[in-house]
């Protein structure tokens, strides 16, 4: 016992326990969705079944076609083994669609052309998520994945886009209100 005049601070608390097993800490990991995604020093994670399964039944609701929707699925594979992934899964897979279906492919005439051309609305409906939500993981997807310079500017470029659009859209709508009444 440290005598009265001793201005010590205490002694740090002990460390905290040791989580139960590899499952609750995939659990809480889980629990997180802020969608983050960050390089992983756990061992490598793989796609669980229903992950596989509702990637299936997003690419039946695009109908997309089978190179692309292998690609993409071994990309979400191939970046889920060396990040950890948080948030929806289906927002991931989306980002790995999308990415998926605008790679430029050589043509006969020595010109490009983009992949299959599955919109970009369809496919954000279908994946449940909002425009600025896939802007966001798609800026982190694009990291993760090295992508091309050219691909990530054309990204930009649609994100610009899109807030120039949202901008005049807010100032034109009441506009729009106050011309055109209901009867």
């Amino acid at each position: 016992m440290p005598s009265g005049g001793d201005q010590s601070p205490p002694p740090p608390p002990p460390p905290p326990a040791a989580a139960g097993s590899e499952e609750e800490e995939e659990e809480e990991d889980d629990d997180d969705d802020d969608g983050e995604a960050e390089e992983s020093a756990q061992p490598t994670r793989t796609p669980t079944p229903q992950t596989q399964q509702r990637f299936d039944e997003l690419c039946c609701r695009l109908n997309m076609d089978e190179a692309a929707r292998a690609e993409a699925w071994d990309s979400y594979r191939s970046m889920s083994e060396t990040y950890t992934i948080n948030g929806n899964d289906l927002h991931w897979l989306a980002c790995a669609l999308y990415v998926a279906c605008r790679k430029s492919v050589p043509t006969v005439s020595k010109g490009t052309a983009e992949g299959n051309y599955v919109s970009l609305t369809r496919l954000l409906r279908c994946s449940e998520q909002s425009l600025i939500e896939f802007f966001n993981k798609m800026k982190k997807w694009e990291e993760m994945a090295n992508l091309p310079q050219d691909f990530r500017e054309r990204t930009e470029r649609l994100e610009r886009n899109f807030t120039v659009s949202a901008v005049i859209f807010k100032k034109y709508e009441p506009i729009f209100q106050d011309i055109f009444k209901y009867p």
